[in-house]
């Protein structure tokens, strides 16, 4: 049986391989280095507060205001059937509902003043009950193996 010779690697090989790993800054790779000066959420997170904010007014509004046009429709039409001029009809049907419209408008603002003012935190006139103590639970009794309490 014969010997290999040992192994010795040539240090210069292992040296310039890690030096040119240190030396790469990604070359002409295709690399994502995404913006040099972008900071912070920028105007994106600022508009999409304000529309998570407005969203849900903006589909109760328009659900609401829907809902009035298609009454106001409705009621257009049955004029009509009636025998009054589709003119005629639009005309009065339109100016209802924009007073409708101007009356709902009136009452959410009363009711958020109301809101407003009433927030404030008032005493209460009666002290609220307490929950009664939890009772302890008694231990049981040790026995011996035939049922006879110990004492």
């Amino acid at each position: 049986m014969t010997m290999r010779p040992p192994y010795i690697p040539n240090q210069n090989v292992f040296r310039d391989h890690y030096v040119a790993q240190a030396e790469q800054r990604g070359g002409t790779l295709p690399v994502f280095r995404g913006a040099r000066r972008q900071r912070g959420h920028g105007l994106g997170n600022v508009f999409g507060s304000i529309y998570r904010w407005l969203k849900p007014m903006v589909q109760n509004t328009a659900s609401a205001a829907g809902r009035e046009l298609l009454k106001t429709g409705v009621g257009i039409a049955s004029d009509t059937l009636a025998g009054k001029t589709l003119k005629q009809a639009a005309s009065e049907r339109l100016q209802e509902t924009a007073q409708r419209g101007v009356d709902t408008i009136q009452q959410q603002q009363q009711r958020v003043t109301k809101k407003k003012t009433t927030a404030q935190k008032r005493p209460s006139a009666t002290k609220t009950k307490s929950a009664p103590p939890k009772k302890k639970r008694q231990k049981p009794v040790p026995k011996d193996l035939d049922n006879n309490v110990f004492v």
